[in-house]
């Protein structure tokens, strides 16, 4: 596990999910985006979310407030918070614009699933200046805590590439969930 505190507070941790979950996780995502025609159909986002199969496969690795103590400045919570989960899937050529954080979401984490190659996660200054990306590798998990104006970044796939992503979120229960997008 690495933190680090620029542009702004965040953690790398690599081979995040024991093997054996990684794996049903990608048997998972590949099966639910091909059960769905995912990219067969003209589709180039997909997300599965809330899906007790999935719930499941990750009963023992649900984010947790562990991680809160490598974080100062992080949204007030209280005990009406939930954890969100979603699988994500992505045919390039797609950006998701800079944003930061919805307000709803005290914590993040993403995690790379796959292919073995693809781009990471890019991170921008409070100015929305390039600062650096997370590089793109299978099991990688990038977790940060939500700030507005502060935690901007974005995502994107290249022409001709995928990307799929499991995310989950913790939750306030006391906030509308909407994007800042710049």
């Amino acid at each position: 596990m690495e933190v680090f505190k620029e542009p702004w507070s965040h953690i790398v941790i690599d081979d995040y999910y024991p093997d054996d979950v990684f794996k049903k996780l990608i048997k998972y995502s590949k099966r639910k985006l091909k059960e769905n025609n995912f990219g067969t159909d003209g589709t180039f986002r997909m997300r599965f979310e809330r899906d007790p199969e999935l719930d499941e496969i990750l009963s023992s690795h649900i984010l947790s407030e562990k991680y809160f103590k490598y974080f100062e400045n992080h949204r007030e919570y209280n005990q009406d918070f939930s954890v969100y989960t979603e699988i994500s899937g992505i045919i390039g050529p797609y950006r998701y614009k800079i944003h930061s954080e919805a307000p709803n979401k005290v914590m993040s984490l993403v995690v790379y699933l796959g292919p073995e190659q693809g781009r990471g996660t890019r991170l921008y200054d409070k100015d929305k200046n390039f600062v650096k990306e997370i590089e793109w590798k299978p099991n990688r998990a990038f977790i940060f805590c939500g700030q507005d104006d502060v935690t901007w970044h974005d995502y994107l796939c290249d022409k001709g590439y995928f990307r799929i992503t499991i995310n989950q979120f913790i939750e306030r229960g006391d906030c509308a969930q909407t994007f800042k997008v710049c």
